[in-house]
């Protein structure tokens, strides 16, 4: 007794062909989604601020960088904090300003638990890598001519590992490095 030939059917969201070289299945695969750090959420309108999402400055200890003493991804006391955006220093041929990290190590050079490292926003310098703190921008903030942001480009897509260096006496200042 001859078995039936058993037909190839798609399933939902698939489809089958068939070419010179055979079948082919072809199938909508789901979009995946990152929840990469450091991810600009702006909120436009009168009180304009960005959030920003649960990034890492790594450095010995994992630091979690703060906005107004609250780390970015809240705490059992507060919610995500929200940088608060101010249109008062733009520079209006730009139209530009950065929302950065900065971070001010303590007497070693070393990022711990009691050094400053917060979520700033810089209308001028973005970047500084000399100095008592070093700042790395995260994302660039676009604004009207009405002077209103509109849209964030985010910069830093992953953790950022801190490293302050030290020259050698007489070579100049420290240095910070954000990677």
């Amino acid at each position: 007794m001859e078995q039936p030939v058993k037909q190839l059917r798609p399933a939902v969201g698939s489809r089958i062909g068939i070419n010179q070289f055979g079948f082919y299945v072809e199938g909508n695969a789901p979009a995946a989604s990152y929840p990469h750090p450091f991810k600009p959420a702006l909120q436009v309108g009168i009180g304009a601020a960005v959030k920003i999402s649960r990034g890492l400055i790594l450095s010995l200890k994992n630091i979690e960088p703060k906005i107004n003493g609250v780390p970015i991804s809240g705490d059992t006391k507060n919610a995500q904090p929200a940088l608060k955006l101010d249109a008062k220093n733009l520079n209006t041929g730009t139209l530009a300003s950065w929302v950065c990290v900065e971070a001010e190590p303590n007497a070693d050079g070393v990022l711990d638990e009691h050094s400053r490292v917060e979520i700033v926003h810089e209308f001028s310098q973005p970047l500084v890598l000399t100095g008592k703190f070093g700042r790395a921008p995260l994302a660039m903030i676009l604004w009207s001519a009405a002077k209103m942001p509109f849209r964030a480009f985010e910069i830093a897509y992953f953790n950022l590992r801190y490293v302050h260096v030290v020259p050698a006496p007489g070579a100049g200042p420290a240095k910070h490095f954000f990677l």
